[in-house]
């Protein structure tokens, strides 16, 4: 099985967030990590994709820090949505563990 990433960026206004819904909610049981700068766009991909139940990480679920939940969303299997600073490089705040990657091999990542 081939493992498969895609990144989408560019300029805002665009349409690269309306685009991410439309292709997931057309798509089939890939899980997905959808990172972005903004609560509000994370909130707008929990609410317009509904049928794929987007989870959050959240420090103040006992995991002590956003990272830890991360981690154990993707050992579960989640569909997650999640913000990362924009000055951020997302590829580096993401180095999960091989083991816990290893679930996420058929995963879309959208940042």
């Amino acid at each position: 099985m081939e493992d498969r990433i895609k990144v989408i960026d560019g300029y805002p206004g665009i349409g690269k967030s309306s685009w991410a819904i439309q292709k997931i909610n057309e798509s089939d049981g890939n899980k997905i990590l959808y990172v972005t700068p903004l609560l509000t766009e994370a909130e707008r991909i929990q609410n317009s994709c509904r049928k794929r139940d987007f989870v959050q990480p959240d420090e103040e679920l006992g995991f002590g820090t956003k990272m830890n939940h991360l981690v154990y969303l993707v050992k579960l299997g989640r569909n997650i949505v999640m913000t990362c600073p924009p000055k951020s490089d997302p590829s580096r705040m993401l180095q999960i563990r091989q083991k816990e990657a290893e679930n996420a091999k058929e995963a879309t990542i959208f940042h």
